[in-house]
């Protein structure tokens, strides 16, 4: 179990049915906490739609309702998990956006470019 950030323990949500024709039965849902970025950016990069708190998504210059939902309270965890188990659209849409997000700013090519810049930076080297 997991500490919510809304002041209790559960786990991410895993219906126990599903049609074929429906997405993959998982939802990531973050809680706040110092290092929410790393397991967002995980469940993004793997195609996972995320739900998470303002909190958790600081810093992964994500929009709500394009690359992820973002929830403010309980009861938006609930609606949001509940509205992309139920809408394929939703979830394919978050699924392909959350892994586009990832790979414009958090990718490996990303930090490379940016570690070179720095580098040359420091040594003095023009771009």
């Amino acid at each position: 179990a997991w500490s919510s950030g809304f002041g209790f323990h559960c786990r991410p949500v895993r219906p126990q049915h599903y049609f074929v024709d429906k997405p993959p039965p998982h939802t990531h849902t973050h809680h706040t906490c110092a290092h929410a970025g790393t397991q967002v950016n995980q469940a993004m990069a793997l195609g996972v739609p995320v739900v998470a708190t303002t909190v958790a998504m600081e810093g992964m210059h994500a929009q709500h309702g394009h690359d992820c939902l973002i929830a403010a309270t309980l009861s938006e965890v609930a609606q949001h998990v509940h509205q992309v188990h139920n809408d394929p659209e939703l979830w394919a849409n978050l699924s392909v956006h959350g892994r586009a997000n990832v790979e414009s700013f958090f990718s490996y090519e990303v930090a490379r470019t940016q570690l070179d810049a720095v580098a040359k930076s420091l040594l003095g080297i023009a771009g």
